[in-house]
């Protein structure tokens, strides 16, 4: 994200230990293939000379690391622009699920 590129969101293939397939699409400029080619190698750089680098990244975004459990806990799957909850300040701990109705 530091290089201005999306992050990759899931391991792949699965037989793989820690692998990642990245797949552009035919839309993306040469340039653009080269640009991500080069943040790659420089990740990469930067992993082996001084982990903690890549270790605290994202360095330049308002969220640093997010709370995946707490995403997959308390899922948003609508959201109202108006109303939408803030659910900054609630804990990430472990909660008791409640039952919906009819259920």
């Amino acid at each position: 994200m530091d290089y201005g590129f999306h992050p990759p969101t899931i391991y792949f293939p699965l037989i793989v230990p820690e692998a990642l397939m990245i797949e552009p699409t035919e839309t993306e400029a040469k340039e653009t293939l080269d640009a991500f080619a080069d943040a790659m190698l420089e990740i990469a750089r930067d992993a082996a000379e001084s982990p903690d680098v890549i270790k605290e990244a994202p360095h330049d975004r308002p969220v640093r690391r997010v709370d995946e459990v707490k995403a997959a806990k308390r899922a948003v799957v609508k959201y109202g622009f108006e109303d939408h909850p803030d659910l900054s300040a609630e804990p990430s701990g472990a909660r008791e699920l409640e039952a919906q109705k009819g259920a």
